[in-house]
């Protein structure tokens, strides 16, 4: 698979223009996931809280970030991309995740804490909380 030639920022959001994997073609990255499935978020670690709200999202028929359509190229591009890059694009679809929230999600978070820091605490519950988007809280560990 070829790195991407360019990513694009415009008023649909943000494009991964290709010069390999999707010849000649722009492919979107963000959006409203087209679904009716609750979506969960996580926060706390990929290997605890990520672990944990993924496996629970397939039993339920819930969906995250990583298994939206934007999710899932951002977890096969996402190693060819700069680091800074890689965050930028994942806050995006952080923030358009939670924003196409609606009625009740539920968020995994590590009993031994979460960092403040973390796309959770900064752009996703925010939105949530603005929308009046009902949060159920599940702890790990």
């Amino acid at each position: 698979m070829a790195e991407p030639a360019a990513v694009v920022y415009g008023q649909a959001g943000l494009m991964v223009v290709s010069g390999g994997f999707l010849p000649g073609k722009g492919l979107s990255v963000v959006g409203k996931t087209p679904t009716s499935k609750v979506r969960v978020f996580w926060s706390g670690g990929r290997e605890v809280a990520g672990k944990a709200a993924m496996e629970w999202a397939k039993e339920h028929g819930g969906i995250t970030l990583e298994m939206s359509i934007g999710g899932r190229i951002m977890e096969n591009i996402g190693r060819f991309l700069p680091r800074n890059l890689q965050v930028k694009i994942w806050g995006v679809l952080s923030r358009r995740f939670a924003a196409g929230a609606e009625g009740v999600v539920y968020c995994f978070q590590n009993a031994a804490g979460l960092s403040l820091k973390s796309f959770w605490a900064t752009q996703e519950y925010p939105i949530l909380a603005k929308n009046g988007v009902e949060i159920i809280y599940k702890l790990v560990k």
